[in-house]
């Protein structure tokens, strides 16, 4: 009996695929000391997988060579799991469409404040969607439905 070939991408989660080959360069990082540099770090994945991805690069039991992630995210409680607030840039873009770049610690002084907290409340100027323009999202959506 011939079965037809399907493409592994058909049958399998991109959270899998996305998984396996962060993994697969995780593991290659580690081990060389090298980067792993990764857009959108949560897209397709479990919170839970994301933590432990974060946490094998901040030990220095799995991380021995000083392997170093770096990863973009919408998720700022993500952010919530570093001890450390020295490690974490924040991008924004102002009215013009221009990318900055600040260190958080450059900007945020005290230690007991939760990093989503401070992102989410916009404290660093342009690290919040304005409540503004997402009102006049939903307000156009409305409209076209």
């Amino acid at each position: 009996i011939k079965s037809p070939s399907i493409a592994l991408e058909n049958i399998i989660s991109k959270g899998t695929i996305k998984g396996q080959r962060i993994i697969k360069n995780a593991i290659i990082a580690l081990k060389n000391g090298g980067y792993l540099i990764i857009d959108e770090l949560e897209n397709h994945l479990n919170k839970e997988l994301v933590k432990m991805i974060i946490s094998i690069f901040n030990d220095e039991k799995t991380n021995k060579k000083g392997a170093c992630i770096i990863f973009t995210t919408h998720y700022a409680e993500i952010l919530d799991s570093f001890d450390r607030k020295d490690d974490i840039y924040v991008l924004t873009r102002d009215k013009n469409n221009l990318t900055s770049i600040q260190k958080y610690s450059d900007v945020v002084k005290r230690n007991e404040l939760k990093k989503s907290e401070v992102i989410l409340s916009n404290y660093i100027k342009g690290s919040a969607p304005k409540a503004l323009n997402i009102k006049e999202l939903e307000e156009y959506i409305c409209k076209t439905i």
